[in-house]
This record gives C-alpha cells, structure tokens and sequence, in this order.
C-alpha cells in the first residue's frame, strides 16, 4: 500500500493546497517530494484566476467548476521517486491530462475525500451507464484476487460460484465448480492470483459481479495504484461530489482588499508573512 507524507499543521497544508489552486489542482500534501517535482510541469505561462463563490463563509472555489480532466500539463516531464517494492517512474507529455498518469494514492487525504467515493455516486451524478462498461473500465480489478475481492464487497462471499460469472470462470480454471465463493476464497492456491491474469475482465460487464458498484473505492486491496482515469466517471466528476470538500472548513482563508498605503499601516492582525517568520506578522 502507498503511503504518504502529510503536514501536520492543517492550516499549512490548506494554504499550500490554495497556492496551487492559482492555476491547477494538484495535491493537497506532499507524497513521496512529487508535487515539488510536477508544480513547475503545471502552472500555465499565464496566470489563470480560480472560480470563487460567495458563500456564507466568504469567498471559497467554486467546486462544480473543477476536475481532473481540465487538469491539463503545460510541459513534457518525469520524475522518479523511491517506493517500498523500489523505484518508480512516473512520464507525462504537454498537453496530457493529470487524470492519466496520476494515481488515486496521490489524493488519498481527507479533504478530498476521493477514495470514499463508489461507482454508483459518480455515474448517477454524470448520468452514466454503468451496464455498458466492462470489469477492465474499472482498472482495480485487474490486480484483485479473489481473497481481496471477497473482502472488499459486501455479501459476495454468501453467494454461490456459478451465480456470478467471472469469478465463476476464474475459479474453473483451478477446479472448482461449486460452493461458495468465500469458502473458495479460503484456497491457499488463490491467495496471490489475480483476477486480470486468469480471465479476460473486457468479457464481463462491469456490474457482472454483484454489488462492485456499491462498494467504496478504498476497500479494494492497493486502490492506491489504480489512475485517475481508471475509475469510470472520475476524471470528469465536478470536485463539488467529492465528499471531503463538501465538508471543508474554509473560513481561515483570507482575501485581499485595496491597499491603503500608510493609512492602513501598523496592522497587527495580518495574514502576510513567511514560513520563516510566521503567518501572523505585524504590517508596517
């Protein structure tokens, strides 16, 4: 499983979050140094204002106007960067969208909320037809094998093998023909092999196994891997449906007025300043 590092300090990490909102968003914590590596590879050669909306809280971003496929890189690039199983690499090219070579890991943080997110919220939120796509739409399952699978949907374990038809074809291929399919998820042979190595997941529809769609991102055995785009309906989902930021507390954000000169100088209650010095000093 990925793991990230995170600020500690809440307000840190939401004022570093907006100063990227300035152009395109990216991460809201830094993972593995990767947003030192891609801001340069994001901000536009123009400055691009965020959509605000006046809300009770004041001016916050206006959610429904944000996704990730807008998320458009504006220079070729790479970066490697260390990982527990060794090193990756991660290569985009300009013009491509963040959606394609990020991975749901990058945003697994709280304010975001992503990974709390199932399939049935984000097609019923852009009106899409879960039935029309495949198990290989949904690029999870290529690595999930059967014990994972079984732990990650609700009630799948209770049902019986031939009720469900790619698991049903992907237990054959070892043997087994009947019983349950938790109790075939118990087989020391099945505990590493994944479903995408055994069947072909473009034959099968999406919802072919039952309640896939219900179930949350995050109870997927390593969700952390899988693209932005491998999650149907995501990459073009309005950050308004994303639980986290439904929720976000914003009323520490601060908007500049017109600047007085000398009349409103010797404030002590200022916003400005640096990491060096504090977010709390006087404006002389």
């Amino acid at each position: 499983m990925k793991s990230s590092f995170r600020l500690n300090d809440n307000a840190l990490r939401y004022l570093i979050f907006f100063s990227l909102v300035g152009s395109l968003f990216l991460h809201s914590f830094i993972r593995y140094g990767l947003l030192n590596s891609f801001v340069g590879f994001l901000l536009p050669k123009a400055s691009a204002q965020v959509p605000v909306i006046n809300s009770p809280n004041g001016f916050t971003p206006d959610w429904s106007r944000f996704k990730f496929s807008d998320m458009i890189i504006s220079e070729s690039g790479s970066v490697t960067y260390p990982r527990t199983r060794g090193t990756e690499t991660r290569t985009w090219t300009a013009g491509q969208s963040i959606s394609e070579f990020m991975e749901l890991g990058d945003f697994e943080t709280p304010q975001l909320g992503i990974e709390n997110l199932n399939l049935s919220t984000i097609a019923s939120a852009q009106g899409i037809n879960l039935n029309g796509l495949t198990l290989d739409d949904f690029q999870l399952t290529q690595w999930q094998t059967l014990p994972s699978l079984t732990e990650a949907i609700p009630g799948l374990g209770n049902r019986n093998v031939t009720s469900v038809k790619p698991v049903s074809d992907f237990l054959r291929r070892f043997g087994i023909t009947g019983g349950t399919i938790g109790n075939a998820s118990q087989n020391s042979r099945l505990r590493d092999v994944q479903l995408g190595r055994v069947i072909n997941l473009k034959n099968y529809s999406l919802t072919s196994i039952s309640n896939i769609q219900n179930t949350s991102i995050n109870r997927f055995g390593d969700w952390q891997d899988s693209k932005i785009n491998g999650v149907p309906g995501l990459s073009t989902l309005t950050w308004d449906n994303l639980p986290g930021l439904q929720t976000l507390d914003l009323s520490f954000i601060g908007k500049v007025d017109i600047v007085l000169r000398e009349i409103e100088a010797n404030r002590t209650r200022s916003i400005s300043g640096s990491y060096q010095q504090g977010f709390n000093v006087p404006c002389l």
